[in-house]
């Protein structure tokens, strides 16, 4: 393997010579713990802001956590680019591109998110605005975006990026680490901050920015600690990045982003929808895509963790060991997310009592929470088919299928369901753009069926 550290090769074992099940649970579990933890978290905002008893407080932060999205986007454009550029060059055996393509996207990633949170704290007003805060909950989710998209865009970006880089070595738990040694700062700094001081929404806002802080903190110390043996690299050289490779990561990164940035947008249009029908609404619906959260970002544990072996084994030419992984994840995926969402429908009026003691909101809510569990099976395939095309380098499918899923699908279905059924119209749209959605990816997916392999059965 030229140029390449004997303990760099040694990690490849787990792409090559591990059993499927076994390579995606060790890559997968790591991912989907961190994805919980991020979960716990934006749960704990909620949980805590809801103990004040301030419904425009919580309203406030389901609008802020919509906006973030965009912030999200441009970790995912690089940290998913990246990692999927760098999985398939350790798979080609040529690790000296997979070191350009790292440096170039940490460096990428630094000048976007300082321009993102200049731009922020600029035009904080407008973009609390175009969030869908209204005269009650805007200087509430003014405070939240200042901390967590102005202060906090730049280590929120970075932490995503190296994650995802470290990720793609097959340290998943490493990464893990990380995120989760954050996420629980940041639980005990919520109570602290938000009840203890009296800070509010800014103690939710300062606890999130901080706890980005802290993964950075550790993803830099762990890369310097590992620098010899560890493809990561701080020392950009212009003359070894290449256009195509630039566009390579691009490409692949920009449906992960895109799917970021229209879901903000989605969010945002939801959040306007819904806010005709009052704060209460906006707040019951707010606690509803928070427990979400915790079967979507199941699905997205399993979906992204598995990337860095679909990639290594598509660029290695080994597409019988990429399927079989591929579907065994997605197997997990749907079991997972289908029970979870039986768990919630369930307890559905309990769950957002957890949050809120407002009658009315806990009433919204549960028939919103209700409804919405239905998409998750649809939204689980959605995922894993995006995600395989992503580690494939094949950045237009995956593009195709995250704008009909949260744009071109999702937001004209919102304004028709709304004029035709109301309220629960616009909770119940997102079931149908996820069953549409999934359609279309699956006649993008059979395009592939004779490159990777006329041996290999697609289901």
């Amino acid at each position: 393997m030229s140029g390449e550290h004997p303990k760099i090769s040694k990690r490849t074992d787990i792409f090559e010579n591990y059993s499927v099940p076994k390579a995606v649970l060790t890559l997968a579990i790591p991912t989907v713990i961190n994805h919980l933890m991020t979960t716990i978290y934006n749960l704990a905002d909620t949980f805590f802001i809801g103990q004040t008893g301030n419904v425009h407080m919580v309203a406030a932060v389901s609008l802020g956590g919509a906006a973030m999205m965009i912030t999200n986007a441009m970790g995912a454009l690089f940290g998913m680019g990246g990692s999927s550029f760098i999985s398939r060059a350790l798979g080609a055996k040529t690790p000296e591109r997979a070191r350009a393509a790292s440096a170039f996207c940490i460096y990428a990633g630094m000048l976007v998110s300082l321009l993102i949170g200049a731009m922020i704290i600029i035009f904080l007003t407008p973009f609390a605005q175009l969030a869908g805060a209204s005269s009650n909950t805007i200087e509430y989710a003014k405070e939240y975006l200042f901390w967590t998209m102005g202060v906090g865009s730049l280590p929120t970006v970075m932490a995503m990026v190296l994650g995802s880089q470290i990720r793609a070595e097959g340290m998943a738990k490493h990464e893990m680490i990380g995120m989760v040694s954050a996420h629980l700062l940041n639980c005990v700094l919520d109570p602290i901050l938000i009840l203890g001081l009296n800070m509010g929404v800014s103690g939710a806002a300062i606890a999130t920015m901080l706890s980005n802080v802290i993964a950075c903190g550790y993803y830099i110390a762990f890369i310097r600690r590992n620098r010899t043996d560890t493809i990561i690299n701080f020392r950009f050289e212009k003359s070894a990045v290449s256009r195509a490779m630039i566009k390579d990561i691009l490409m692949v990164g920009l449906p992960a982003a895109l799917n970021s940035l229209i879901n903000s947008a989605s969010r945002m249009v939801l959040n306007n929808l819904i806010g005709i029908y009052g704060d209460n609404s906006v707040a019951a619906m707010g606690i509803v895509r928070k427990l979400d959260e915790v079967p979507m970002h199941i699905a997205a544990g399993f979906t992204q963790g598995v990337m860095p072996l679909i990639g290594y084994n598509y660029a290695a030419k080994n597409y019988d060991r990429m399927e079989k992984a591929r579907r065994y994840s997605l197997r997990l995926s749907i079991i997972l997310t289908t029970s979870i969402g039986v768990i919630l429908f369930a307890l559905a009026p309990t769950m957002i009592s957890l949050f809120i003691s407002d009658a009315e909101v806990v009433a919204k809510g549960a028939e919103f929470l209700r409804i919405h569990v239905f998409c998750l099976p649809f939204l689980a395939a959605n995922f894993a088919i995006r995600s395989m095309f992503q580690a494939m380098g094949k950045g237009p499918r995956a593009l195709i299928v995250s704008i009909c899923r949260q744009g071109v699908i999702y937001v004209p279905l919102m304004y028709l369901m709304n004029a035709v059924v109301g309220v629960h119209g616009v909770v119940a749209a997102q079931i149908a753009a996820d069953g549409l959605s999934l359609i279309v990816a699956y006649a993008l997916k059979a395009g592939i069926k004779n490159e990777i392999s006329p041996a290999v059965k697609q289901p």
